[in-house]
């Protein structure tokens, strides 16, 4: 996709992308800032489509928590660091909340998904 960007990245912008399209577009009011309405990926669906850790439909089986083993631990450390060098390109916005953790795509974001393009570094 773009330069750079590993494959983990890949698939979140991807299926942040998909998810949006499906979903359609929410308000932007702060109200909806970590909601479950108010996000386009969760870690938990990275979690099951990257990894194929979990399983079910991880949007709708929000409050199910995984097991806490070695793997699941690393899986979301990995997936935790992706969000943020994402966020430092300016391709995403990271949420937080008790339960959750997930991304919203930028305009940028969309755009590198859409027009597959290269964007430079931002916020480094």
């Amino acid at each position: 996709m773009g330069r750079g960007l590993s494959a983990l990245e890949q698939f979140i912008l991807q299926k942040a992308d998909e998810n949006l399209k499906r979903e359609g577009p929410r308000p932007d009011s702060p109200l909806y800032a970590g909601h479950q309405q108010g996000v386009d990926l969760y870690l938990r669906e990275v979690l099951a489509g990257f990894y194929a850790l979990g399983g079910g439909d991880v949007r709708e089986n929000f409050g199910v928590c995984f097991e806490a083993n070695g793997k699941v631990r690393a899986a979301r450390a990995a997936v935790s660091r992706a969000f943020v060098r994402l966020e430092r390109r300016g391709l995403v916005h990271r949420f937080f909340g008790r339960y959750f953790a997930g991304v919203d795509l930028t305009e940028a974001g969309r755009l590198m998904v859409d027009k597959r393009v290269t964007l430079p570094l931002v916020n480094r």
